[in-house]
């Protein structure tokens, strides 16, 4: 995705958050080369108000919308699931379950490494644009369902797997960066340790302290909203208390708490 920015900064953050153009990082610089992971697709049937795939929201703001409707949905089936593995229908929640528990066994940032890997190896690199004909922000079960997506997808996936092995909200991070070797937009999770962001890319199996990034960090996901860095330059506005990680989906019969348990 080319993002065109306005002089005013202003501007800027209004054209993103209204109409975000192509997609995030459709270029061969996201397939690496790991093996495919098999999951068969998900058997839990989606409600009829709400598809397992909904149109391609044009709003940053509506795809995470579209993105907590199916973590709901999500949240209910990996619950059953942990109440009765021999029952799971879903290999997609096995696999999610697979890869929170492996990780829960590590500390620090091994168990952030294990996360990145596991979900690195589980998914294939595919654009959008080949999948859906359009930018679609994809839930981590189907995600692991298709065994296939793109940046965003995998950040998605991993931001909700460090939610459920332990990592804080307040800890990580959806960002939004600029590659200026592929001059292509890109999607990362970061994640605080020891007062130092790391970076959990699907281009690297290795973590990444944000000082080493050669990424132009653009914008930062909150809850709901985007916030652009005042200072394109410096990691250091990861820190600022008004920015969080995106907001875990509510459910009725969990609360607020972590998604995916």
């Amino acid at each position: 995705m080319q993002v065109r920015f306005a002089a005013h900064r202003a501007a800027m953050i209004a054209a993103f958050l209204i109409l975000l153009p192509g997609q995030i990082g459709a270029g061969a610089a996201d397939d690496p080369v790991v093996p495919r992971v098999r999951l068969a697709a998900l058997v839990e049937k989606p409600e009829p108000s709400a598809p397992a795939i909904e149109h391609p929201e044009t709003s940053v703001a509506g795809k995470w919308r579209a993105v907590q409707q199916r973590l709901r949905r999500e949240q209910r089936l990996v619950l059953a699931c942990r109440n009765d593995p021999a029952a799971c229908p879903s290999d997609a929640a096995t696999q999610f379950m697979a890869i929170v528990d492996t990780a829960r066994l590590r500390e620090g940032r091994a168990r952030l490494g294990e996360i990145n890997r596991a979900v690195n190896l589980a998914v294939r690199p595919v654009s959008d644009q080949k999948r859906h004909g359009g930018d679609v922000w994809t839930s981590p079960l189907a995600t692991l369902a298709s065994g296939e997506g793109d940046c965003e997808d995998y950040a998605i996936a991993k931001l909700v797997a460090l939610w459920a092995a332990g990592v804080a909200e307040s800890d990580t991070r959806f960002v939004i960066v600029h590659d200026p070797r592929s001059h292509e937009d890109h999607a990362l999770t970061m994640v605080r340790l020891d007062g130092r962001w790391l970076a959990l890319d699907n281009r690297r199996f290795s973590l990444v302290d944000a000082a080493h990034l050669t990424y132009r960090p653009l914008f930062v996901l909150a809850g709901d909203k985007i916030q652009a860095f005042a200072d394109s330059a410096s990691w250091a506005e990861l820190d600022d208390e008004g920015t969080a990680g995106l907001s875990s989906p509510a459910s009725p019969d969990t609360g607020s708490g972590p998604a995916l348990l």
